[in-house]
């Protein structure tokens, strides 16, 4: 006689099998997310000109975080 967690292990296995790496498939996941970031890199790149910040900085005395610190608002 099994254990009645035992049938529900199996079933949770079935649902989600262990990964397993493909090195073809993440070779393109990879590739994917370093064509985004390279598309995103000119955009905040602080070498092609300032942008105008997306939202104004707070209003208070302490000095702004670094991100803030470029913008031309």
């Amino acid at each position: 006689m099994t254990a009645p967690y035992r049938d529900i292990l199996k079933e949770i296995r079935l649902a989600f099998p262990q990964p397993v790496s493909d090195p073809i498939h993440d070779s393109y996941f990879v590739h994917s997310i370093m064509r985004a970031l390279d598309q995103v890199d000119p955009a905040t790149s602080p070498q092609r000109g300032r942008r105008p910040c997306p939202r104004s900085p707070p209003r208070s005395r302490r000095s702004p975080p670094t991100s803030w610190a470029t913008c031309t608002a």
